[in-house]
């Protein structure tokens, strides 16, 4: 049985690198009002909300659950033994987006940074899903 008859399978699992980012977008937003022109009256709130969402969001990202990704010799993607439609790759550097919509027209996404998916794995994403040859 030859590599390009058989399934591919990719894990994706929440990037500390990711995580990280956020956090720190979060905590930079917040100063960053803080240090504006605003009244104290509005900045100390507004920032504390920057700052919050940025956690908010860290977190949710982390607490995602690691799942599987299935792509067959044909391209078809499927993600935790269901099928997605119209899935779409972009790559750019060390980052790597998959989104789609699932058979109701959901949209979901999974981004891969550089301590998830190594070389390797990228290219073989892209040379499945995003039906591109490697230059």
């Amino acid at each position: 049985m030859s590599n390009a008859s058989s399934s591919c399978r990719i894990d994706w699992r929440p990037s500390t690198l990711l995580c990280s980012a956020l956090f720190a977008l979060g905590l930079l937003a917040g100063a960053s009002v803080l240090m504006s022109e605003l009244p104290v009256a509005w900045a100390l709130p507004l920032a504390l909300v920057a700052a919050g969402q940025g956690v908010r969001l860290a977190r949710r990202e982390w607490k995602r659950a690691p799942c599987a990704l299935e792509i067959d010799p044909v391209g078809q993607v499927s993600l935790q033994g269901s099928v997605v439609a119209s899935a779409q790759l972009r790559l750019r550097g060390s980052l790597a987006s998959l989104d789609w919509r699932d058979d109701r027209g959901r949209r979901g996404a999974l981004l891969w940074c550089a301590d998830t998916l190594d070389a390797p794995s990228r290219r073989q994403l892209l040379l499945r899903v995003g039906g591109q040859s490697p230059a």
